[in-house]
């Protein structure tokens, strides 16, 4: 029995989570508690019980009921208690098997776990879900609990949850809705912290904690101020952790949510519930406020909050109508949450219950802070979302947050901007680290000097190239001193010569002149509007301006001028006279956009000049090409021109129209030897989209100007390995760079701009505080770079150029950019705090638009705002403005022309009759209208002819507008060079003509669309089709299989119409016009096929339903929304509703929501295929526009009649070429009956017909579609066929596959016939049989190739063929293949119809098995290959068919990149693997081996050490030269050996210039045969070295694997080897690749070791340590069992807390330890004897310094006697360690002396090699090798470390397999515990 109520609004909302999340664990509330002992399980469940008859919540459970949220409470329920008994797991492990979703819609909602753990300890384990309690019922549930299992009463309960929820939702809640109303009046605050990962789009809840606790003195300080302001720590708290979100967010708004317990009235104190309500909190921070100040304030806001703080937080969302998506939290997402932690003191019977802690991996929210109080400690937790944050982030904001509350505890008076969360260690990080300390620049380093440098230097070297003319740097000296003559003779008064900068040699000549003259130049834009130039040098006072354009001067400008007639006259002036200048001297003056409506100049001193470009730290400028790219007024042009001219380059000048035309640009580049570019990323985005290997030959490319695309960078880099992008950032005030990073990676999800470059400074406050790592704020620069200020603006200078408080006397430039340091020391750009953008790489402010509008008579008020295109990434300002006359938008713009350049422009000029504006009186740009609902509609003329159409089309999809007309100027729309660049390359896809000029030049529709051509269509019958149509053989395949439901066998799509409501009866008439058109749309299939009469669609209806919800916000992928089942159950009525018999073939159905529609399309499979699909398509679209329009439906034309084309085949099949093609099926037939697939048959098989889809890649895709190939006619298809015949002849290992191929069937038998628009069911299917049996894949492509094409007519017979010779179809291929091509389902903008996800149904009945049982679909939809493989479970798994696919896309990949491929060159392989031989080279010297060496020569092939290497290089001659150079200065790397008597002898070669390293192109190779190869080089090598075939030591071995990279394989002797050596090796290697040495290192002599051993002072105390192990050895080894077997076993060791601190101070010790169990179980060796063990210690610590970097087997092993005492073991080592500090002696060497047996293998060898700390892939890797081993060959115990854990390999003994592992983790346990 149960009853029905509604939910609370709490529950409701957890409800409403959970049914979008499913199955999840987030709100779920475990608790663990340690039991004091054990207790009575049945008593227990007897209590439980008891309190869920007392409580209705602990049976209640929850559902929808009638469309309302219902709580269903049952009448009673037995609770039972899960129990773990005995269990040998950690409690951690059964907490993670204990909680796990609940279902809420069925009881319980509460689990109770017993357990016991082998140890003893007992534990009681709670998860409850949060719908039915909060954390504060939790409390409730165990004190009743307790008082129940003790058997005391308890008093009734009076009131149940269900009471307070109908009370609550009665309850009059008026005061509190206005309340909330007028807390957020302003509206929401945009507060959104800015993360370490982008919002995925749903959210996962995974969350992680870290915490805290405040120090006693902390807590001491905040009780003193709480008492002082009569506050309480939660009103402390959240003031101050506002305050910090303010802080690292670099927002003055904040709002977060903070949690209210909700039990406000007596009778619900005790009552358990989801009483807990979330409220929000915003408030705005003062800066210049203290904190008491705020602190007070912050109370009275709370104490209000408290007062309304049961009003639901779902109301309130509501109330404010704030969005809702999937991944984000309406309002807030970061909470502050109070937890008042009181000791639950509970006990069961005599069993105290203790809480254990459990770390949350849940994350409600985006970060948590939970206040709270453990053991009388204030405690800080943070819980944060890990999918948006690192760990790191979140402990450095903790540790941020703990510095502030210091800083506010310590003086509370202080004003909150001058608060500062760093510690001093971080500030010297940022001083030190972030910025480094540079020395002075010397006072000479000006433009002129070092320009002088050059020419002294190179004077006949190109200076610059321009158009028409070249200049060597004499030349340029000559032409500008002459410049700097003329200049000087008009004896100017002003420091400043204004200059017109045309883009010519003339201009930098004359810069260099003024400079020479003792001037600075300032560069005007001849393309400004002379208004604006002549404002610009009036208020630069000017003394001087040039204009070498033109020949006349210009009376327009009031001050003295130089024209290009004046040049003439020069050879008459006074010579030169040079000018001293200084650093400090002012080198230019450059006028950017201010924010008081007029233009500011900056300043720039040739000191800035030089810190960019000479020996800069940031790109390689010697004598560097440099190509000018922008306007030379832009400050980027500094860096062009100078880096070029004082690092001996050349500059080269071209015309505008070469830089945006990519195939010229990349010409140019080439031609030129470009090294040096930069570009706006805005023009970098255009020009790499069109071809990504424009800049392929450059070193460097310097992009910025605007925050970079993240698409185009990744496209770039994947292209362009070799040219470094380096993204530049910098303001004019700090000449053109401060900040650069060079971009490395392919995929960057946040794209730094970097690192201060040198002579640079940069900072980054909040107000007067320095921010940290992770905090945002404001970026502040200084240095050698920063400008003097802005001219004759001492008032804007002493504002935007401040103090800098770290360095008296200097300055820093407040940049308005909001930026952030990342963990590396990199600064990430995050926006403007200002109204300052910049677009297209100029820097506006808006506000000096703002005031030029408002300069014109009519307009009252004006806004400028900055959109960013919906349809591309590009800025667009957009100025809205209120009038008092008519002004149009045109004439607006007209009038700002005078005024502005282009750039500074509006796109669009809106016209409102007011502002909107908030209750504060500021702009309310929420509220501002989208501009393109409100574009002035003027007069459009429309397109007069089918060419003007299609321009028309494509300058709507690139300047996104919707009406544009063909007489409007390109540029009034919005367009710039970039935009025709995109048009341009829209246009030559359509097959069409144009130049990039002439869209700038001819400018409107109009006049372009006379260059253009138009293509012409051919008609075809149109006439009705009626009466009997012949089966085509795909038709009576059909017939013939007798579906159990023929009728449910269809194809069909599902449209979205977002435009508006779709009218039912425009639809059905389209349709029935549709129907009309294509005859097999009204095929009826009683006892044959017939086509009815076109007046039969007359009757044809569309079905209509009708949704009330949006259809917008629906996630169609969610397949558990009720929506989603609604639809699926409509579609899936639709799908099962057609009628063969009756003619019913084709449906429609509409589902309608409120503001669109989805349209449903079916089709019984045999009147449509593919193809068919985009015919009606095409023509659905063109009838409902038409009828939209009130016009008559004209559809496209059709081609021939399916009925004709039936009877064509029909006719073909009693043909002689079909004839012919009868013995071609008989020979398939005969390798088809030896392909036949075993069957793989499936356990489950529940279903016959399954699918599996996977997915190539678009870029996979795009290289299979673009691949050019060394066999000429290989297509597509080809390749994917011969992709899948591999794939089943290896999954098989059958060499015969036979496939039944799929096909269009549209074949043209005849030249009359046309059946491209014809819609039916065209699909042909035959078999092709391939033997394959090839060892490569090149054979394997030629002979499915061959096969391919020795199929007649692409397979239209095979069908035809059948009813001749039946027998040919006996047995048919298994698998069929279906390649459909590309379908785009991406949609033009103006098409009505759009695919949509929404549901389809089940297009065929599960009880319909049509075709082979394995079928592989393929399909490009949006640039990537689908592979759909339908198989049917009775005969195959899943495992099986994933095998299958898996290794079809491998195979894919593989070819083509084979094709893509030079042909291999041929190699001789055998001399590839010929050991490297010094049997030519002089000896140098003999050595005497050591005795480690004489150990590893004694075993030479079980010791050889295989390493390869991995170069980012394919430079053989580069490689061979460094290689060369390392084995040089090493002289083991020069030696061989030789067996003389009965000793071995190293012998050290001369170095032999001839020495060749084999190589071997591997990069042409599949990559099957790549790894092939590289698993057996090893092995080959290795061959060499066998059976004393050669007297080397090593072998090397070149492999270049790819474009990019060589693999250098290495296999040497131990003997001359160690790992050490491996590291030294491969440094040197890199380092000699990259700077190859001029001068070689000093050849160190190795016998100079064996030298270098002093004179023994007395070693009888080591004789007598040797003579003791001796005989401890041979004793010990002389009672060994004989025959023992052994295997090698791996073992991972968890180490308690405890044991990792003492390993990490003893680590040889425990290593040791460990060690002797191992050897003592193996060896049933007992305690009391001592276990003798060589201990593998690296030498090179105990040897001079100078034998650091040698390569050598310096190893030593240490004669150890192991006891049972760790004090005794830790006293050996030290002795032997002071010995060999001492004497430098070899103690293996000194055992030799003495026992000639030193060698045995019975000896264990511990050999530690944790600072080689194993990698999750070689950890991997290790364990695999192990696993592989079956014998050993002596005993070594291996010991590594692997993340917390320690890993083990060793020797086990076969008698007692597995047991050790066990015992080793045991005795970590017991040594944790002993430890305690």
């Amino acid at each position: 029995m149960s009853k029905k109520y509604l939910m609370s609004s709490a529950q409701k909302r957890i409800y409403t989570i959970e049914q979008v999340q499913g199955n999840s664990i987030t709100y779920n509330i475990p608790i663990a508690f340690q039991l004091s002992q054990s207790i009575d399980v049945e008593k227990l469940t007897i209590a439980l019980n008891e309190m869920i008859k007392r409580h209705q919540v602990l049976r209640t459970y929850f559902e929808m009921i009638d469309g309302k949220f219902g709580q269903i409470v049952e009448e009673e329920y037995h609770f039972k208690i899960e129990m773990r008994t005995d269990s040998i797991q950690p409690l951690s492990k059964i907490m993670d098997e204990f909680v796990r979703p609940f279902s809420i819609d069925l009881l319980p909602l509460l689990r109770v776990c017993y357990c016991t753990l082998v140890t003893g300890e007992c534990y009681l384990i709670v998860d409850v879900h949060h719908i039915i309690m909060d954390g504060g019922s939790m409390g409730i549930f165990l004190e009743e609990l307790s008082q129940l299992y003790n058997n005391e009463q308890l008093q009734p309960v009076k009131l149940q949850y269900k009471d307070y929820s109908a009370w609550h939702r009665k309850k009059d809640k008026g005061a509190s809705k206005q309340f909330w109303l007028d807390e957020f009046a302003n509206g929401l605050p945009e507060f959104e912290l800015f993360y370490d990962y982008p919002r995925p789009k749903e959210r996962e809840y995974r969350g992680e904690t870290i915490s805290t606790c405040l120090s006693v003195e902390q807590t001491k300080q905040l009780n003193q101020l709480t008492e002082k302001t009569s506050t309480t720590n939660y009103m402390v708290f959240i003031a101050c952790f506002i305050i910090f979100l303010s802080k690292y967010s670099g927002s003055e708004e904040v709002v977060i949510g903070t949690t209210m317990s909700g039990r406000n009235h007596p009778d619900i104190q005790n009552l358990l519930g989801m009483f807990v309500n979330t409220v929000p909190i915003n408030d705005t921070i003062q800066p210049e406020e203290n904190f008491i100040t705020y602190l007070d304030r912050m109370k009275h806001k709370l104490i209000r909050i408290f007062d309304h703080q049961d009003y639901p937080l779902d109301e309130i969302i509501e109330d404010l109508n704030a969005p809702v998506c999937e991944n984000k939290n309406p309002i807030f997402d970061i909470l502050f949450n109070y937890q008042s932690n009181g000791k639950l003191d509970v006990a069961l019977g005599d069993s105290q219950l203790t809480e254990v802690p459990r770390d949350s991996h849940v994350a409600k929210f985006d970060l948590i802070f939970n206040l709270g109080t453990v053991e009388n400690q204030i405690e800080l937790v943070w819980e944060y979302d890990v999918n948006l944050m690192k760990k790191s982030t979140v402990e450095r904001m903790q540790q941020h947050f703990v510095t502030m509350m210091d800083a506010i505890l310590a003086d509370t008076t202080k004003p909150i901007g001058a608060l500062s969360c760093l510690e001093q260690e971080e500030v010297d990080k940022i001083m030190t680290q972030f910025n480094r300390l540079e020395c002075e620049l010397k006072k000479e380093a000006t433009v002129i000097n070092y320009f002088k440098e050059q020419v002294e230097k190179s004077p006949q070297s190109i200076a610059i190239v321009g158009v028409n003319q070249t200049l060597t740097y004499a030349e340029l000296d000559h032409e500008s001193t002459k410049i700097a003559s003329l200049i000087q003779a008009r004896k100017a008064e002003s420091e400043i010569v204004a200059i017109i900068a045309a883009r010519e040699i003339q201009t930098i000549t004359a810069y260099l002149g003024i400079l020479k003259a003792g001037y600075a130049y300032l560069p005007l834009d001849p393309k400004s509007p002379k208004k604006r130039n002549k404002e610009i040098v009036e208020k630069s006072q000017a003394a001087l301006l040039i204009d070498f354009t033109v020949a006349q001067q210009d009376d327009d400008f009031s001050i003295a001028q130089v024209t290009s007639a004046d040049l003439k006259s020069v050879d008459d002036l006074p010579h030169y006279q040079p000018t001293v200048l200084s650093k400090d001297s002012l080198a230019y003056v450059i006028y950017t956009s201010g924010t008081t409506g007029e233009p500011k100049g900056t300043m720039i001193e040739h000191k800035s000049i030089i810190r960019l470009v000479k020996e800069p730290d940031y790109v390689q400028l010697d004598q560097p090409n440099i190509l000018q790219t922008g306007s030379l007024t832009f400050d980027a042009s500094t860096f062009e021109i100078w880096g070029a001219l004082l690092n001996g380059g050349t500059l080269y000048l071209s015309e505008i129209e070469n830089l945006v035309d990519p195939d010229k640009l990349k010409e140019m580049i080439e031609t030129n030897q470009i090294d040096v570019m930069w570009l706006t990323s805005s023009l970098f985005n255009q020009l790499v989209s069109l071809n990504d290997q424009i800049f392929s030959a450059l070193s460097y490319l310097l992009i910025g100007g605007e925050k970079l695309s993240n698409y185009h960078v990744s496209k770039f880099k994947q292209a362009n390995q070799n040219t470094h992008l380096v993204n530049g950032y910098g303001p004019t005030e700090c000449t053109t760079f401060a900040l650069t990073y060079e971009i490395t990676d392919s995929f960057m999800q946040v794209i730094p701009i970097g690192k201060p470059i040198n002579y640079t400074q940069a900072l980054i406050f909040s107000e007067d505080s320095l921010c940290g790592i992770g905090m945002l704020g404001e970026l502040y620069l200084g240095g050698v770079g920063l400008a003097r200020g802005y001219l004759g603006q001492a008032e804007l200078t002493n504002a935007k150029f401040v103090e800098n408080p770290f360095k008296r006397g200097e300055k820093l430039y407040k940049t308005g950019d909001l930026v952030r340091w990342n963990e590396d020391g990199q600064v990430e750009f995050l926006g403007r705090i200002d109204q300052q953008v910049k677009i297209r790489g100029f820097r506006i402010e808006l506000k000096e638009i703002e005031v030029h509008l408002l300069s014109i008579s009519e307009i009252k008020e004006a806004a400028v705002q900055v959109v960013e295109s919906k349809t591309s990434a590009e800025k667009q300002l957009i100025a809205y403005v209120c009038s008092t006359n008519d002004l149009s938008s045109k004439q607006i713009k007209e009038q700002l022309r005078e005024q502005l350049p282009e750039y500074m422009i509006p796109k669009e000029i809106i016209l409102l009759d007011s502002l909107p504006i908030t209750k504060n009186g500021k702009l309310a740009v929420d509220q501002l209208p989208e501009y393109k609902d409100n574009l002035n509609k003027e007069e459009k003329e429309r397109p007069e002819t089918q060419v003007q159409t299609n321009i028309l089309a494509i300058f709507k999809e690139i300047i996104n507008l919707d009406e544009i007309g063909i007489n409007e100027d390109f540029y009034d729309l919005g367009g710039d060079s970039i935009k025709a660049i995109r048009i341009v390359s829209k246009l030559k896809e359509q097959g069409y003509s144009l130049t990039i000029n002439d869209i700038l030049q001819y400018r409107t529709i109009k006049e372009l669309s006379q260059n253009l051509k138009q293509n012409k269509k051919i008609a075809l019958d149109q006439s009705e089709v009626t009466g009997a149509v012949l089966f085509t053989p795909i038709q009576k395949k059909f017939i013939d299989e007798q579906l159990a439901e023929p009728n449910h066998f269809n194809q069909s799509i599902m449209l979205e119409f977002s435009t508006e409501q779709l009218n039912k009866a425009k639809i059905t008439k389209a349709l029935q016009a549709i129907m009309s058109h294509h005859d097999m749309l009204r095929a009826e299939y009683s006892g044959g096929q017939s086509i009815k009469t076109i007046d039969t669609v007359a009757s044809f209806t569309v079905d209509h339903y009708d949704f009330e919800q949006e259809s917008q916000p629906i996630d169609w992928f969610d397949q558990t929304t009720e929506i989603y089942r609604t639809v699926q159950k409509l579609s899936n009525s639709a799908q099962a509703n057609l009628s063969l018999a009756n003619g019913q073939v084709f449906k429609a159905v509409i589902y309608q929501f409120k503001e669109r529609s989805l349209l449903l399309l079916i089709a019984h499979h045999l009147v449509v295929d593919t193809i068919s699909w985009k015919i009606i398509l095409e023509d659905l679209e063109a009838a409902y526009k038409k009828l939209m329009k009130n016009q008559q439906i004209k559809l496209p034309l059709k081609t021939m009649a399916y009925q004709k084309w039936s009877q064509e085949l029909a006719d073909y099949s009693k043909s002689a070429a079909l004839a012919k093609e009868l013995s071609f099926w008989q020979e398939t037939a005969a390798i088809v009956e030896k392909s036949q697939l075993q069957d793989h048959v499936s356990a489950e098989r529940n279903n016959r017909s399954m699918i599996l889809s996977t997915q190539l890649g678009v870029e996979k895709t795009s290289e299979l579609l673009t691949q050019k190939n060394r066999f000429n006619h290989f297509y597509v298809n080809e390749i994917l066929i011969t992709a899948l015949t591999r794939t089943l002849a290896n999954v098989t290992g059958n060499s015969a596959v036979s496939l039944l191929m799929e096909g269009h069937g549209r074949e043209q038998l005849t030249e009359e016939i046309e059946i491209d628009r014809t819609v039916g069911w065209f699909t042909i299917t035959y078999p092709v049989a391939f033997s394959l049996g090839n060892s490569s894949l090149e054979a394997d492509i030629l002979e499915v190739s061959r096969s391919l094409n020795e199929v007649p007519k692409n397979g239209i017979g095979y069908g035809l063929a059948k009813t001749i010779r039946p027998e040919i179809s006996k047995n048919e291929p298994m698998v069929t293949f279906n390649y459909s091509g590309e379908f785009n389902e991406s949609q033009q903008s103006e098409q009505l119809f759009t695919m949509s996800p929404a549901p389809q149904g089940d297009e065929v009945s599960p009880n319909n098995q049509f075709g082979t049982p394995i079928a592989v679909n393929l399909v490009i939809v949006n640039k990537n290959l689908n592979s759909n493989i339908v198989y049917d479970n009775r005969l195959f798994s899943e495992e099986f068919i994933k095998k299958v696919s898996e290794r079809f896309l491998v195979e894919i990949d593989q070819i083509v990149r084979f094709l893509q491929s030079e042909p291999p060159q041929t190699t001789v392989e055998a001399d590839l693997f010929i050991p490297l031989s010094w049997q030519d080279c002089p000896v140098k010297q003999t050595i005497q081996p050591s005795a480690m060496q004489r150990m590893f020569l004694d075993t030479l092939e079980e010791t050889m050490v295989y390493a390869p290497f991995e170069l980012h290089t394919t430079d053989q001659e580069r490689i061979e030269k460094a290689i060369k150079q390392v084995v040089e200065e090493q002289a083991m790397l020069r030696t061989s050996y030789s067996y003389q008597g009965n000793q071995y002898v190293l012998h050290e070669h001369q170095l032999n210039e001839t020495l060749t390293i084999p190589f071997v192109d591997l990069s042409t190779r599949s990559e099957e045969e790549r790894f092939l190869f590289q698993q057996e080089i090893k092995g080959k090598m290795a061959a060499g070295f066998k059976n004393g075939k050669s007297n080397n030591l090593y072998h090397m071995l070149l492999t270049k694997i790819n474009k990019q990279t060589t693999i250098l394989h290495l296999l040497i002797s131990h003997s001359i080897w160690d790992k050490y050596s491996e590291g030294i090796f491969y440094d040197h290697i890199k380092e000699y690749i990259m700077n190859p040495v001029k001068n070689p290192k000093v050849v160190i002599d190795y016998t100079l070791l064996q030298s270098n051993n002093k004179e023994k002072a007395d070693l009888k105390e080591l004789e007598e340590h040797l003579s003791l192990f001796k005989k401890s050895k041979e004793y010990l080894y002389a009672n060994q069992e004989p025959e023992e077997q052994f295997s090698i076993s791996f073992s991972t060791l968890n180490l308690g807390e405890k044991t990792k601190n003492y390993y990490a101070e003893n680590h040889w010790a425990f290593i040791l330890y460990l060690a002797q169990i191992v050897i003592r179980k193996n060896q049933k060796i007992d305690n009391f004897k001592a276990v003798p063990v060589y201990v593998v210690h690296e030498n090179r610590k105990y040897l001079p310094a100078d034998f650091a970097q040698l390569i050598g087997p310096f190893i030593d092993l240490w004669p150890m006697l192991l006891d049972q005492s760790n004090s005794s073991i830790q006293e050996q080592m030290q002795q032997l360690q002071q010995l060999k500090l001492e004497n430098q002696i070899s103690l293996i060497d000194e055992l030799s002396k003495i026992d000639s047996r030193y060698t045995s293998k019975e000896i264990y060898s511990i050999n530690n090699q944790t600072s080689f700390e194993l990698t999750t892939e070689t950890f991997a890797m290790t364990k695999k090798q192990v696993e592989k081993m079956t014998h050993i060959d002596g005993f070594e115990i291996v010991i590594n470390k692997y993340l917390d854990q320690l890993v083990l390999i060793y020797p086990e003994n076969i008698s007692q397999k597995n047991q050790l592992d066990k015992l080793l983790q045991k005795a970590c346990d017991q040594f944790e515990l002993e430890l305690r």
